[in-house]
């Protein structure tokens, strides 16, 4: 039997057919790409990928979603950075813009948005826009909440009494306060009682900060009945400084105490900086709504305050900011060498800087919390220890308006970003690899040498 060879023709026109064939298929390949993209998220927990709530909410929305952001020209990664977040959202809503501006170069369109500093990023949702207070995926889903519900927070802060004021741009102003949560989107609006014998029943909640000046009896009996008709409250107070407001405080079923809070922890106290014993850091917080701060807030002057047992009322107490074991409540004069004198009235702590309330009234949850300080919000203070009591009087007012019922977004992290070592390890790993592995290698070395030397 004998077998044909293929002659060098056939096999030309065998390599020609299969290498046209792999032109025409690389070829559709490339023309389907240009039609139809497909992509694939395979980090750990899709962090590259909007979560499920925000994804639903994007696709809820009709309206075109336009991001402005304020970066001059030269900010190069800046611009690839946004570029690549709004990337994330086109992938489900296409109708999803960005904007850059440089203004510098268009201050007009800059002061028509209000924007003062560069880095400043406007989300945009049809006729309706907000500053964004942080460009990530939990702020701009939260924003977009408020946009959709078109509900605005608006808080009523009641003056006339010598409150602390939400202009005052000075060290015992609330100035900064007032333009951050103006960025997340609360309106704050100052309100006299004497003027209109009343409180806006539509308002989120009612912001009194620790009036010096006392309140008439009249004002007072006009907040009793706000607060009885399911009103929210914030209350700051000061130690000695109840301002006429004595009969809210027994409506409300709380002891305020006449004293200050100092802490006798010198350690804690070096570590955080802090010179003034009355300067009191918050290291245990109480409530659920405070479970994700991570650093000491800081409360200069504050006072306890506490559920009166002898008051009957329908509220359920929750304490708010509680001392650690090594404060005490000072009812003595703040000055010289001070000690602990519990013969003398001192208290002994832990104790609550300050008490949240709530109650069911008219199928809804009634909120009121009440603080024996208001320092660690002015501006002095709200930048303090780390962002803590920012964060602190951000919840605050999240939780009395509601809208701690927003989305609570939590981005998903890598499990290999942190390393913790457990008990001794560190030190056992230092010691091997700083000490033992050397004078291993030394040793080796040293052996080696000396067996040559015998040879």
């Amino acid at each position: 039997m004998t077998l044909k060879r293929p002659s060098s023709i056939g096999r030309h026109i065998n390599q020609l057919v299969f290498y046209g064939l792999l032109a025409a298929l690389v070829g559709l390949a490339a023309w389907l790409s240009t039609r139809t993209v497909q992509t694939a998220d395979i980090t750990y927990g899709q962090r590259n990928t909007l979560t499920q709530p925000t994804q639903q909410l994007l696709q809820s929305i009709d309206e075109p979603i336009n991001f402005v952001a304020y970066l001059s020209d030269d900010k190069v990664k800046l611009h690839a950075g946004m570029r690549k977040l709004i990337a994330k959202y086109q992938q489900f809503k296409p109708d999803t813009t960005l904007e850059v501006i440089d203004p510098n170069l268009n201050p007009d369109r800059a002061k028509n948005d209000q924007v003062l500093t560069e880095g400043r990023v406007i989300l945009q949702l049809g006729e309706n826009s907000m500053k964004l207070s942080a460009v990530d995926e939990n702020t701009i889903a939260n924003t977009l909440q408020r946009m959709v519900r078109n509900a605005v927070p608006r808080v009523i802060a009641l003056e006339g009494h010598q409150e602390r004021s939400l202009f005052d741009e000075g060290n015992s102003g609330l100035s900064k306060l007032k333009q951050r949560l103006s960025d997340r989107g609360f309106r704050l609006q100052p309100h006299n009682i004497l003027k209109t014998q009343s409180i806006p029943r539509d308002s989120s909640f009612v912001f009194i900060a620790a009036p010096l000046k006392p309140y008439l009896a009249t004002e007072a009996a006009v907040l009793i009945d706000y607060i009885n008709s399911g009103g929210n409250l914030l209350w700051l107070t000061e130690p000695r400084t109840m301002a006429g407001l004595d009969i809210v405080r027994d409506f409300l079923g709380l002891n305020i105490l006449e004293g200050t809070m100092l802490s006798n922890n010198p350690q804690l106290q070096e570590m955080l900086g802090i010179k003034h014993p009355a300067v009191m850091p918050i290291v245990r917080y109480s409530h659920p709504l405070l479970k994700d701060i991570r650093t000491p807030a800081l409360l200069p002057f504050a006072t306890a305050i506490e559920a009166d047992p002898e008051i009957k009322t329908d509220w359920q107490y929750t304490p708010l900011l509680t001392t650690e074991d090594q404060s005490w409540l000072e009812v003595g004069e703040i000055s010289g060498e001070i000690t602990r004198d519990f013969a003398a009235g001192d208290l002994p702590g832990p104790m609550s800087l300050g008490m949240s309330l709530t109650r069911q009234i008219n199928d809804t949850e009634q909120r009121i919390v009440v603080i024996g300080d208001s320092d660690f919000m002015l501006n002095q203070f709200i930048g303090a220890a780390g962002g803590a009591n920012l964060t602190l009087s951000n919840k605050l007012f999240d939780w009395l308006s509601n809208s701690d019922k927003l989305l609570a977004i939590k981005p998903a992290r890598a499990p290999d970003t942190e390393l913790n070592m457990p008990g001794n390890s560190l030190n056992i790993l230092a010691i091997a690899f700083l000490i033992a592995l050397p004078a291993l290698l030394i040793l080796i070395g040293g052996l080696r040498w000396w067996i040559r030397r015998r040879r």
